[in-house]
């Protein structure tokens, strides 16, 4: 691939990953077509994976059908990267937590943690649809699926980084800006690894739906047990993650191929950089100073 043809390809996936940056930050807006809170999230919903999806599907266009695809493989001992994945994300969050914590004492920034609540069950059902379910899928197949397999040419690491970053920006918000960088990457080595998007749809499907646990128990115990419960899991996860990774480095260590990723690298050098990544990074910034500076 000749340098012209990987700055189209680059600026391609960041035109539409703009195109799907601008069309989530009208959600909100979306919001105000009903005063029923259940057709409401239902039509969120709808929209949010419309508006993921469809960008994609004009990308396809836009770039062509053709794209690299990993080579698929069974994807060895998922329990370890389960608690891999679970352990570096929560870690990744609490120092998220740790570096917003004194801008936000400081009056910098406004709460940036996104907290939903729930008063009944079918508050929960919704929550699981709007971010367990949803989200996991529409947002697996965008970012892994679309922006991430067309980076390939480009160079597994760099593909695995840009699309995490992109991921990560998309979010517009300092609370989770570091976490969703963290899974982003975990996502990507992890696609990249077993060919698939399924195994990226359901660690992600179970790091949110973990959330959703913790916002109902949050809602409907109290403070001090909610807390407890609530580090007492995430310790497990960070602890567990810790020794999942140090077990996985000692079977890479007896079997060099075990976790290796396939190299889709194409010919031909690349140097210079995407306008339009400037451009999305531009607008995301401003989203974020909009959504977390006072």
């Amino acid at each position: 691939m000749e340098r012209a043809d990987k700055t189209k390809l680059l600026n391609s996936v960041f035109l539409i990953s703009l195109i799907c940056c601008v069309m989530i930050r009208l959600l909100p807006y979306l919001a105000l077509l009903t005063d029923n809170p259940v057709l409401r999230e239902l039509i969120l919903c709808a929209v949010y994976i419309v508006s993921l999806l469809l960008p994609a599907a004009a990308g396809e266009r836009l770039i062509g059908s053709e794209a690299v695809s990993p080579e698929k493989k069974k994807l060895n001992a998922p329990f370890l990267w389960l608690f891999i994945a679970m352990g570096t994300v929560t870690a990744a969050a609490y120092i998220n937590y740790l570096v917003i914590l004194p801008l936000e004492a400081a009056g910098i920034v406004g709460n940036s943690q996104y907290n939903p609540s729930v008063s009944s069950v079918y508050d929960v059902l919704l929550l699981i649809l709007s971010s367990a379910i949803i989200p996991p899928v529409t947002e697996e197949l965008f970012f892994r699926g679309f922006v991430l397999k067309r980076l390939l040419p480009t160079g597994n690491r760099k593909a695995i980084i840009i699309s995490a970053a992109v991921f990560s920006l998309f979010h517009g918000n300092l609370g989770q800006l570091i976490y969703t960088f963290a899974a982003g990457v975990i996502f990507g080595y992890v696609y990249i690894y077993t060919g698939s998007i399924i195994p990226c749809i359901l660690l992600h499907g179970f790091n949110n739906g973990y959330s959703v646990i913790i916002t109902a128990i949050n809602s409907f115990f109290s403070p001090e047990a909610a807390g407890l419960l609530s580090i007492s899991v995430d310790s497990i996860f960070i602890f567990g993650g810790f020794l999942s990774l140090f077990i996985l480095l000692l079977k890479r260590r007896k079997d060099e191929s075990f976790g290796a990723l396939a190299e889709y690298r194409t010919e031909g050098e690349y140097k210079s950089f995407p306008i339009i990544a400037v451009i999305y990074g531009a607008f995301a910034v401003f989203q974020i100073v909009l959504t977390n500076f006072s």
